[in-house]
């Protein structure tokens, strides 16, 4: 008698090979995703942009605004990055991984940074006049 199933099911170890890949490929992507997170660079990346331009937005001009950064810039050497921050043009740039993290702020004043060991400075001047005499 002639088995009726079809011949794709007969196939010796057809179905082994496809639960090996389909296994391979699910362990590859967690390995990913755990090596990522691992770091943790992009939840430091975002924290810290998001509270620099919430305190850009709430300071007053000749204030001066010291934050400690440890952890982010030891994640950011760790990760040889060397322009960890940027501030300017109504944006707030983190970087300590290669993607980075940018968030806009909506102060109009004039801001000054410095980086100094595992502090950053951050100056905020008079109004950024936009007559231009």
């Amino acid at each position: 008698m002639e088995n009726k199933r079809g011949e794709f099911v007969d196939i010796i170890g057809l179905k082994e090979t496809i639960f090996l890949v389909l296994n391979i490929v699910f362990f590859v992507i967690m390995f990913g995703f755990v090596y990522s997170s691992g770091t943790r660079a992009f939840v430091y990346e975002e924290s810290y942009a998001k509270q620099i331009a919430l305190l850009i937005d709430n300071a007053k001009p000749g204030m001066n605004i010291l934050i400690n950064f440890d952890k982010g810039i030891e994640i950011g050497k760790k990760n040889a990055i060397v322009n960890m921050f940027k501030i300017g043009e109504g944006k707030v740039e983190v970087k300590f991984s290669d993607k980075g993290y940018s968030y806009n702020y909506f102060s109009d004043y004039n801001i000054e940074f410095e980086l100094n060991d595992n502090l950053l400075l951050i100056k905020i001047g008079e109004k950024i006049d936009d007559k231009k005499s």
